[in-house]
């Protein structure tokens, strides 16, 4: 586990922006990683200084956020790059895995060079007039997938 790590996220209800703060926390407490987090309504930060960037992003109506979908279509080099999606099929043990194979290979699509060491769908949280409708997220899995990605930085 070497070098410094960059977690950017593109959210709309803020469950991204948990999932990277809590990816943050168990990578450092573990770890003792250099955690950066950004958020990519904010711009897309410069990845110069990382050796490992983590994306996560949300989906709506079955499409990634823009901003991630944008942020990944660079050139990473040599980095190492994990994907995460929040979204309503992510919080079904049943649909986990199809949720986070179909997300991937839509952004996969745009950058063929981009090889991420691993990817993951959590469950998800809609917002209606500022409401949460449903919130299907288990924070306890996004922590242990952190653990688990660690080792392999």
């Amino acid at each position: 586990m070497a070098g410094k790590t960059l977690i950017v996220y593109a959210s709309k209800s803020g469950a991204n922006s948990e999932a990277a703060n809590a990816i943050a926390d168990a990578l450092k407490t573990t770890y003792g990683m250099d955690i950066t987090v950004a958020d990519l309504k904010n711009g897309s930060p410069d990845i110069t200084p990382f050796q490992n960037i983590i994306v996560g992003s949300g989906i709506r109506a079955t499409n990634v956020y823009k901003e991630a979908v944008d942020f990944l279509g660079r050139d990473f080099g040599d980095r190492k790059v994990a994907l995460y999606f929040c979204c309503g099929g992510g919080g079904d043990p049943k649909t986990r895995d199809r949720s986070a194979e179909d997300n991937s290979k839509k952004v996969l699509a745009k950058n063929k060079s981009l090889k991420p060491i691993d990817v993951v769908a959590f469950g998800g949280r809609m917002k209606i007039l500022g409401r949460v409708v449903w919130d299907n997220r288990d924070m306890n899995k996004v922590r242990e997938w952190a653990i688990e990605l660690g080792k392999k930085f």
